[in-house]
C-alpha cells in the first residue's frame, strides 16, 4: 500500500469516528451515522393499538392481534384494516368481517414465517361477531407482573 493511500485511509478513518463520535454525543443524526437515539429516548406514556375482539358462540370475549384474524404477515394486518376502516364502504367493511368470521371457523391457520395463528374458542365453539378496536393503553402504572391497563376503547365499525 503505498504512503499517499495510507494517509487518506487514515484520514477518511479520523473523519468518519469524529462525525460519529459528535453525533453520538449531542443526539444529531446522519446517515450513515448513528447516534443511537432509539435507545435514549423514553417512549410515550399512552400508546393507541389495534385490537380484534372475537366473541364465540358461548359468549366468550377474546381482544387479539389482527395478525390472529387475518391470514397474512402479521406486519401488513393493521395496514389493511386500517385503510378498509377509515376509507372503505360499509360493503367492503361488511364483507371483510364475514369473510374472516368464515374463514376462522371454517379454515383455520397455523402459524408460518411471519403469520400469526389462527385465534381459537377456548371451548371449541364458533365464532359469531367479529369487531376492531382501538385501545390506547397506559404505560404510567405498568408493572413487570400485570398487563398493560386499556385507558380508552373506540369501535371502528359499526
Amino acid at each position: 500500500m503505498s504512503r499517499l493511500r495510507k494517509i487518506s485511509l487514515s484520514f477518511f478513518l479520523i473523519c468518519f469516528l469524529t462525525v460519529q463520535l459528535k453525533l453520538t454525543l449531542f443526539g444529531g443524526f446522519l446517515w450513515p451515522f448513528s447516534s443511537h437515539r432509539l435507545f435514549a429516548r423514553m417512549p410515550e406514556m399512552n400508546k393507541q393499538t389495534l385490537q380484534a375482539v372475537v366473541e364465540d358462540a358461548n359468549g366468550d370475549i377474546q381482544s387479539v392481534h389482527p395478525g390472529r384474524v387475518i391470514p397474512i404477515e402479521f406486519c401488513r394486518c393493521v395496514g389493511l384494516v386500517r385503510n378498509i376502516f377509515t376509507n372503505g364502504s360499509d360493503f367492503q367493511k361488511e364483507q371483510l368481517q364475514k369473510y374472516l368470521l368464515e374463514r376462522l371457523n371454517q379454515k383455520p391457520w397455523w402459524a408460518f414465517d411471519e403469520m400469526y395463528p389462527s385465534v381459537k374458542s377456548p371451548t371449541e365453539a364458533a365464532f359469531v361477531s367479529l369487531k376492531f378496536e382501538t385501545h390506547e393503553l397506559d404505560f404510567t402504572s405498568y408493572s413487570y407482573s400485570t398487563s398493560l391497563p386499556v385507558k380508552q376503547k373506540q369501535h371502528l365499525y359499526p
